[in-house]
C-alpha cells in the first residue's frame, strides 16, 4: 500500500511525491459570481502507472484564500476525511474507500469548495489571480475553466494564452490550459480603468528677469484618454514634443513663485493600434542613462537577440531591492549591469532601454503612476513621489509602441508583462529623445519628501461635452484654440482648398498655422471678404462648416484705400501746383 501526497497552493498543485507512479488528468471549473465569490468544481482522474502500485490517500493544501464549504465525493461516496485550517492555508484530507488497482486503471473523483474573494474589485476592473504551480517532479494534464458575469465587461489583460472564449447570455466563460505551471497566471476583466489625480507644482524664478518654463501633463497615448477639468492657473498654451508630451508653458515675472495645480481624469484601455513613422536613428541613439555604445553594453547585447530575450535577459538578471525604495535614485544601465542586485524599476526599464537600442530596437521610457493593492508584490511608494517606471520598444512591423514591464514580472514572480499590459498604468511623461526631459510631475516640490502627486480610482467618470474650437484668421496665420478640457485627435480642417492636419490638439491649446501666400490684389478683391472652412475630428460627430471674416482683406484693403487716397491728394497737388506754375508764366 503505498500513500500519495499531493499538495495544492491555494487551487493548484505545487508539489507531488511520487507522480511518476501515476498520471494525473485535472478539469478545474472556477465560476464566479457578481460579487466575486467563486464556486470550485475539480474532476481529478488518477491513473496508476504500475500494477502494484495504487492511491489510498489523498491531501490538498490550499493556501494564499478561505476556503470554505469543502464537500468531495468518488464512486463510494464521500471521500473527505478531515479538514484543518492553520493561518490562510487550508489541509483536505482524503480517504478513499474503495481504492483502484492495477496498471492503467483510473480512480476518479471530485472535489467542490467556495473561496470568497477569488475576484477582487479594483476600480472598473475585476482581478482573479491564479496561484502559481510549484516542485511539480510530473506536470499533469490540467485544463481550467473560468465563467464570470458578463457584468465584469471584457477580458482586457491575461498573462496566458487563451484557448477558447464564449460569450454567453450572462456570463463570459475561459477556457486555457497552462503551458508551464510554474509562471503565475493573472486576469483582468473590465473594458477600462479610470483614475482622478491631482498634480501639484511648485515654481519659482529665482532670476531678475521674466523667464518662460513648462510643466509636463499627462498626455493621451494609444492607451489612455486625459480630461484636465481644471488647470490652475491656467497655462499660456499647451504644447506637444516629438515624444508626444503634453508641456504647459508660463511665464514668470522676476522673483516670482506659482503654485500650479491639475485636476485631471485619465482613462486607460487596451491599447489601440495606431501605426506611426518615428525617427529611428535618435530612438537608437545614446542617451545619459543609456550608453549604448559602452563595452559593457555591447558585449551583453550579443548574447541577445530580439525585445522578448532581452525582456528575459533584463527580468533573470536584475534583483528587486525594496530597501531602497524610499531612497530611490535612478542609476542608470550600467549601474544595473554592475549592480544587479541593487535595482528599482528604473534601472529594470534603463537596462531594456539600452540593450534594445544597441540591438537597433526602438525604445524609450514611460515615467508615470501604476496602482497596486500589494507594494511587496508590486512595488511603489505612498508616502512620496517616487513614481512607477516602464519601458515601450518600437514594433518595426505593425509601426506601433508596444508598452511592458519587468519589474512586475520580477516582483510577482513570474506574472507575464511582456504579452500584454494591464490597466493600472498611467503615463505622466514619455522619455525618448532624451532620457531625463521632462521631468515628471513629482518632480516641482518644495522639498523632497512633499507629496504632490495624488492618484485614486475615480468614483464617476468625466463625460464632456466637446465643442468646436475657436477659429480665426490673422495677419496671414490660421488661429485654432481648443478650449475643452479633452483633446481633439486626428484634426482636419480644409480652408478654401488648401487641407491642413493635426494628429493633437491637446485641451487649452493654441496652434498657428501658416496661410498659403495670396497676391496682393487678389486679396483685396470682393471675393476674399471671407474664407469657407470645414474641420473635423474623432471627437467632433460630423464635419464643421463655418465661414470666417478675413481680417487680412480689410487690412490691405484699408492699406490699398489709404494708398490710393495718397496717390489722388499727391497727384492732386502736383496737378494744381503745375496749373498755377503755367497760370503765372502765361
Amino acid at each position: 500500500m503505498f500513500i500519495l501526497i499531493l499538495l495544492f497552493f491555494v487551487c493548484f498543485p505545487i508539489s507531488v511525491q511520487a507522480t511518476n507512479e501515476f498520471k494525473i488528468s485535472q478539469n478545474i471549473l472556477y465560476s464566479v459570481n457578481s460579487s466575486g465569490v467563486a464556486v470550485v468544481s475539480e474532476d481529478v482522474d488518477l491513473t496508476n502507472n504500475y500494477s502494484q502500485i495504487y492511491a489510498k490517500q489523498y491531501q490538498i493544501n490550499l493556501s494564499g484564500s478561505t476556503i470554505q464549504n469543502v464537500t468531495g465525493s468518488d464512486s463510494s461516496g464521500n471521500i473527505i476525511d478531515q479538514v484543518k485550517t492553520v493561518g490562510d492555508t487550508t489541509n483536505i484530507f482524503l480517504k478513499f474507500g474503495q481504492p483502484t488497482v492495477g496498471k492503467d486503471q483510473t480512480n476518479h473523483f471530485s472535489i467542490k469548495y467556495t473561496i470568497p474573494d477569488f475576484a477582487k474589485k479594483k476600480g472598473n476592473t475585476w482581478e482573479v489571480q491564479f496561484p502559481v504551480f510549484n516542485d511539480l517532479v510530473d506536470i499533469p494534464n490540467i485544463q481550467i475553466t473560468v465563467e464570470v458575469p458578463s457584468s465584469f465587461g471584457e477580458l482586457s489583460f491575461a498573462s496566458t494564452p487563451i484557448s477558447t472564449t464564449h460569450v454567453l447570455s450572462d456570463k463570459t466563460q475561459l477556457i486555457f490550459t497552462p503551458k508551464n505551471p510554474s509562471n503565475k497566471i493573472l486576469l483582468v476583466f473590465g473594458n477600462h480603468q479610470t483614475f482622478d489625480f491631482t498634480l501639484k507644482y511648485f515654481l519659482k524664478n529665482n532670476q531678475n528677469t521674466q523667464i518662460s518654463t513648462q510643466i509636463p501633463l499627462p498626455p493621451d497615448t494609444d492607451y489612455q484618454n486625459i480630461i484636465l477639468s481644471k488647470i490652475d492657473p491656467p497655462p499660456e498654451n499647451v504644447v506637444t514634443d516629438p515624444d508626444g508630451n503634453w508641456l504647459a508653458q508660463y511665464n514668470l515675472a522676476p522673483q516670482q513663485t506659482i503654485n500650479v495645480i491639475v485636476n485631471g481624469q485619465a482613462k486607460i484601455h487596451p491599447s489601440k493600434p495606431n501605426p506611426t513613422s518615428i525617427n529611428f536613428e535618435a530612438y537608437i541613439s545614446s542617451q545619459n542613462f543609456w550608453p549604448v555604445t559602452d563595452p559593457q553594453v555591447i558585449s551583453v547585447a550579443q548574447n541577445v537577440s530580439n525585445a522578448k530575450s532581452i525582456y528575459r535577459y533584463v527580468v533573470n538578471t536584475l534583483n528587486y531591492n525594496y530597501d531602497q525604495i524610499d531612497f530611490a535614485k535612478r542609476q542608470g544601465a550600467l549601474q544595473a549591469l554592475n549592480y544587479p542586485n541593487n535595482a528599482l524599476c528604473t534601472e529594470f526599464t534603463d537596462l531594456f532601454v539600452t540593450l534594445a537600442r544597441a540591438k537597433n530596437i526602438p525604445a524609450r521610457e514611460i515615467e508615470g503612476y501604476a496602482y497596486s493593492n500589494n507594494p511587496k508584490v508590486k512595488p511603489i511608494n505612498i508616502n512620496s513621489d517616487v513614481l512607477h517606471a516602464w519601458p515601450e520598444y518600437y514594433d518595426s512591423a505593425s509601426q506601433n509602441w508596444i508598452q511592458i514591464d519587468p519589474t512586475w514580472e520580477k516582483t510577482t514572480n513570474g506574472i507575464d508583462y511582456f504579452t500584454d499590459l494591464d490597466l493600472n498604468h498611467l503615463a505622466f511623461v514619455i522619455h525618448g529623445l532624451k532620457s531625463d526631459s521632462p521631468p515628471p510631475p513629482g518632480s516641482y516640490q518644495t522639498s523632497p519628501r512633499t507629496k504632490s502627486v495624488f492618484v485614486d480610482f475615480a468614483s464617476t467618470e468625466i463625460s464632456p461635452d466637446v465643442a468646436a474650437p475657436k477659429i480665426n484668421v490673422e495677419l496671414g496665420k490660421l488661429i485654432i484654440k481648443n478650449q475643452n478640457v479633452a483633446s481633439l485627435n486626428h484634426f482636419m480642417i480644409t480652408l478654401d482648398g488648401h487641407n491642413y492636419k493635426l494628429d493633437i490638439l491637446p485641451p487649452y491649446s493654441t496652434v498657428s498655422l501658416d496661410l498659403p501666400p495670396v497676391n496682393y490684389f487678389l486679396s483685396i478683391l470682393p471675393q476674399s471678404q471671407y474664407y469657407h472652412l470645414s474641420f473635423q475630428s474623432d471627437e467632433l460627430p460630423n464635419p464643421v462648416s463655418t465661414t470666417l471674416i478675413n481680417r487680412d482683406h480689410f487690412y490691405y484693403l484699408s492699406l490699398f484705400i489709404g494708398f490710393s487716397i495718397f496717390i489722388l491728394c499727391l497727384g492732386g497737388i502736383i496737378v494744381t501746383a503745375s496749373f498755377k506754375f503755367h497760370e503765372k508764366n502765361s
